[in-house]
């Protein structure tokens, strides 16, 4: 999700004094100061119980949780009901099934089945390298200054050309594509309807296009949705306003008056007040009505019928509240349970990965049992992995790692990133101001660790980005430099397809378990990835100003040979193993099972 300044309007400035009044455009009382929004989203708090006179008024008793979503995270709102309230008693029940919901909007399919003859390999994630693609920057085609679908699916061959032995595509095996609904703004995450794409990207028929051209070049592709909240422009939102017995009345969250001292996330209108968490443009749904869960349920099915091989959910933190906790409740992983039951009904894994923008205790959560995402990003790696390169010290990056081996259910991995469409942190180039070395040693971290890695689009030929402004990570990628960069050898483009080719041609850099290894300089973090077939050991020299020689004592590691995969292979018997490594380099070695050397590290 867009992450603007906390309870900010998306769609108009707010005032100090409080909620919007949109019949008259006027700002009304703002909460209390205790109640109020700041930071990135973690550990908030929110008044939204209605004022002591509405639960007088409407002899209301016990609490109701409401799920707010439809986009790529789920929420909640607690509001007292009971079945004695006169307006809920009129509205429940009134849609009967979201078959009628095309009648309200026009672009509906209705209820839709799985398509029973799709399948898919099971956890086919694992052995992915994911690149994540910003519709809007990546690549116009009709030059009207933003990034379309033709021009994703013109650059296919870039990310991959489906041959085995490419020297020319990135090499990628799963594309993630931002949101492509009809929307109001151009990140999207505002859907009007979440059954047509966007004119200014182009038509569900090319949607399907880029999908199966995706999958004939070996490439799995995902979709962007936000489960929280739709547009307040989408068909069923105008509906639910326009009178308090409207059809789809209760498929968002009303209040008859705004909480105690006034709150920004109440909306004020002609029939009453609404729950917008993100902003008055982005009103949150009300998952207490099964119809919202329901439809959910149907938007997952309808993309994972045109063939996506699995979705990315925004800001799941946010599903439903109980009480005053607003944030990561019981009933928000109910519901995330129900969406991978969804997931569950094809033949075959369809990948769910969340946003849980939050702490790693907090984020192991949203896997439960395994049976809620499929995978989380793991938000803290970003600033693990420049601890470590600035300090010269693995401490950081290890720990990380460790954390989550030891942590999430068995079998299941965290998603890795260093830079994504959010204010995560800043592009690469510019986190290190330039420096190859470091941009090489966080490029291998991030594609050679324990993990899903994602590769966020400009990052293999180095754009720079200051965090801080969403534009600043969305600008149109540089082709020119990306061809240029294409013939040449020691260039970042080049590093990143290297670094790709040797994680999909290693089982144990793909999937194999974690295991640091001391090697007796603390500036040299070194790790072994295996499995029962193959173990590979990874160097890297986190000094990037001095050389390192090494001695290791390996014999409980191999007996036989050593063989390169990135670097030179070093010398000696395995209890007495020595190597050199210049600044900032890598170094891949395939412990007694053969490999194919892809590259040695740049020196500059």
């Amino acid at each position: 999700m867009i992450r603007p300044r906390r309870g900010a309007s998306h769609t108009g400035p707010i005032s100090s004094r409080g909620w919007f009044n949109l019949e008259e455009g006027l700002p009304l009382p703002l909460m209390n100061a205790s109640h109020g929004v700041s930071g990135s989203g973690a550990g908030r708090s929110r008044n939204v119980a209605p004022p002591n006179d509405r639960r007088q008024n409407g002899g209301r008793s016990g609490f109701v949780s409401v799920i707010a979503g439809l986009g790529l995270g789920l929420f909640l709102v607690a509001l007292p009901v009971s079945a004695a309230d006169p307006v809920k008693a009129e509205l429940t029940g009134r849609v009967k099934s979201i078959a009628e919901l095309k009648q309200v909007d026009p672009n509906h399919p209705g209820v839709v089945k799985v398509d029973s003859g799709l399948t898919n390999a099971a956890k086919w994630y694992q052995d992915s390298v994911f690149y994540h693609i910003w519709l809007d920057g990546f690549a116009d085609s009709d030059g009207d200054g933003h990034g379309d679908l033709r021009g994703v699916l013109n650059h296919l061959d870039y990310l991959n050309d489906g041959k085995a032995d490419s020297k020319t595509s990135l090499g990628v095996t799963a594309l993630w594509l931002s949101p492509f609904f009809d929307a109001n703004s151009t990140h999207r995450y505002d859907a009007k309807s979440y059954y047509k794409v966007d004119p200014r990207l182009g038509d569900m028929s090319l949607l399907k296009t880029v999908v199966q051209q995706a999958h004939q070049r070996g490439m799995k592709i995902l979709f962007d949705v936000v489960p929280n909240h739709s547009s307040s422009a989408h068909p069923f939102f105008l509906n639910s306003r326009s009178a308090t017995n409207a059809l789809l009345r209760d498929f968002y969250v009303w209040s008859e008056s705004p909480p105690q001292g006034g709150s920004r996330e109440w909306t004020r209108t002609e029939t009453g007040f609404y729950y917008a968490h993100f902003g008055r443009g982005m009103p949150d749904l009300n998952y207490l009505n099964p119809l919202v869960v329901e439809e959910m349920q149907n938007v997952m099915r309808f993309y994972f019928n045109l063939g996506f091989d699995g979705t990315r959910l925004d800001a799941v933190r946010y599903l439903i509240e109980e009480g005053k906790q607003t944030t990561d409740t019981q009933g928000t992983h109910r519901i995330l349970k129900e969406l991978r039951k969804t997931a569950g009904e094809y033949t075959g894994d369809r990948y769910l990965v969340g946003e849980a923008w939050a702490s790693n205790d907090l984020m192991k959560e949203y896997y439960g049992n395994g049976d809620e995402l499929t995978a989380c990003f793991n938000f803290s790696f970003p600033g693990s992995v420049a601890n470590s390169i600035e300090r010269g010290d693995g401490d950081a990056i290890d720990s990380n790692i460790s954390y989550f081996c030891q942590n999430l259910p068995r079998g299941f991995v965290p998603a890795n990133f260093l830079v994504n469409h959010d204010n995560a942190g800043s592009r690469s180039m510019t986190r290190y101001n330039k420096d190859m070395r470091k941009i090489r040693l966080a490029t291998a971290l991030n594609l050679l660790e324990w993990g899903i890695p994602y590769v966020y689009y400009g990052e293999e030929i180095g754009m720079e980005g200051q965090n801080g402004r969403d534009t600043n990570m969305r600008r149109p990628l540089l082709w020119k430099d990306a061809e240029d960069q294409g013939k040449d050898p020691e260039s970042l483009l080049s590093w990143h397809r290297n670094m790709i080719r040797a994680r999909l041609g290693s089982a144990a850099l793909r999937h194999g378990e974690y295991r640091r290894l001391e090697v007796g300089d603390h500036q040299v973090y070194a790790f072994l990835r295996t499995t029962p077939e193959q173990k590979v050991l990874c160097l890297f020299n986190l000094n990037t100003t001095d050389a390192k020689a090494l001695r290791l004592n390996l014999a409980a590691e191999f007996s036989r040979e050593v063989y390169p995969i990135v670097g030179k292979k070093g010398e000696g018997m395995p209890a007495a193993y020595q190597l050199s490594m210049v600044p900032g380099e890598v170094r891949v070695l395939s412990l007694d099972v053969e490999a194919k050397k892809v590259c040695d590290t740049p020196e500059h």
